[in-house]
């Protein structure tokens, strides 16, 4: 963040919002590679771990594999990282060609999944799976619900319905991509110095210049002004952003919340960099303080904890 006398410092800190925590729920990882299948006699090795609302299965196969899902409550994905993988998915009777080297979004309801070769196949599902999720490697940690995360909602309805969806994980080549990306760069003038002002109407007419962002933190130390809203660099960025309106060139500004923004969007700035990466920062270690600080006064009112530790006030 910004020292005290650097008139950045000024800037208003975006207000944020976070989640309120009452309860800790442990973090969860589980290495496949380190423990037996949870599906050892079916038609492959299968590996299951779950999150709060998500499903893994990783499945070791060998050519004629055979998965079926009868009844399947909701969607599911079918992600084949091997490029040299084929496999033949039956849906409602429907036969689907899915090669290696792809992710596959397969409807509700009976599917039979058949692996020509062998290979590594992925599935992900929902904890809806019931009979999956109570298999997962770590479904204990899962008894109770995590309740810093949200419960589940399926996504919307496809608008043409549910069906096979296969696209493929490669990246096709682009031979004119160079040329394209330097055809389509997007120029912008930073105004910065007072001496800038002089020129302003020149600087913006320059032919192949998109548009211009206004540095009113640099400006204000240019002009050794109290602040960024000092009378002086609000005089100046009217000016600028005027003189961008006269030849319809969009003006960017850097802002801390949404009052401020609403306030240069009146005078005609319609582009906003919020905040900065330091003022992020700042605001989650604020907003962390915050919550541990509720946290510990909740424990001690109910006895949980011994004593308590003085918090740095200028954490």
């Amino acid at each position: 963040m910004y020292d005290k006398s650097d008139p950045r410092a000024s800037l208003a800190p975006a207000a944020a919002q976070g989640p309120q925590f009452t309860k800790y729920h442990p973090s969860q990882y589980v290495r496949f590679y380190e423990g037996p299948p949870q599906l050892s006699d079916g038609p492959a090795p299968t590996w299951l771990a779950r999150g709060q609302n998500a499903i893994t299965a990783l499945s070791e196969t060998s050519a004629d594999a055979h998965f079926e899902r009868k009844g399947q409550v909701d969607e599911w994905v079918l992600l084949l990282p091997d490029s040299g993988l084929r496999a033949e998915l039956i849906v409602e009777g429907q036969s689907h060609t899915i090669s290696g080297g792809t992710v596959t979004f397969v409807p509700p309801g009976n599917s039979d999944l058949r692996v020509l070769s062998e290979g590594r196949i992925v599935r992900f599902f929902t904890t809806r799976s019931s009979d999956l999720a109570e298999l997962c490697a770590n479904a204990e940690a899962y008894r109770e619900d995590d309740p810093n995360i949200p419960p589940f909602q399926p996504w919307p309805t496809p608008p043409d319905g549910f069906k096979v969806r296969s696209y493929s994980l490669d990246v096709a080549e682009e031979p004119d991509h160079v040329e394209h990306a330097d055809a389509s760069v997007t120029v912008i003038a930073m105004i910065e110095d007072p001496e800038a002002l002089d020129v302003i109407d020149e600087i913006i007419s320059i032919e192949g210049l998109d548009g211009i962002f206004i540095g009113r933190g640099d400006l204000t130390v240019a002009m050794r002004a109290n602040g960024p809203t000092d009378q002086r660099v609000r005089s100046a960025t009217e000016r600028i952003i005027a003189a961008a309106h006269k030849v319809r060139k969009p003006v960017c500004i850097l802002v801390g919340n949404a009052k401020e923004a609403a306030d240069w969007r009146s005078l005609g700035a319609n582009s906003f960099i919020v905040a900065s990466d330091q003022g992020f920062m700042r605001q989650a270690a604020a907003r962390t303080r915050t919550e541990f600080s509720e946290l510990v006064v909740a424990a001690c009112r109910h006895g949980q904890v011994g004593t308590t530790a003085e918090i740095p006030s200028n954490l």
